[in-house]
């Protein structure tokens, strides 16, 4: 909301917009930093262990639900089953 008000032409600053939203100004520009740097290495892994799950799922003609997929991912990190 504040980078849309900034882009846009009004007269409210960041630092306004800040202090009426209640938001320190310096959390909003470590934010916005965090924003354009990308997805975090969390994220990353969110995201890939999402698709593994999905594979998993997808190859288990549906039928593996998420406790099975859990119990599955342990073992296979345990190395006591490949899949």
């Amino acid at each position: 909301m504040i980078e849309a008000e900034k882009a846009g032409s009004t007269t409210m600053t960041v630092t306004r917009m800040c202090r009426l939203l209640g938001v320190d100004r310096r959390r909003f520009y470590e934010w916005r930093a965090r924003q354009s740097a990308g997805p975090s290495a969390r994220q990353q892994r969110d995201a890939d262990l999402t698709v593994q799950i999905a594979a998993f799922h997808a190859a288990s003609d549906g039928t593996y639900g998420a406790p099975r997929i859990r119990a599955c991912q342990d073992f296979c990190v345990s190395g006591l089953v490949s899949v």
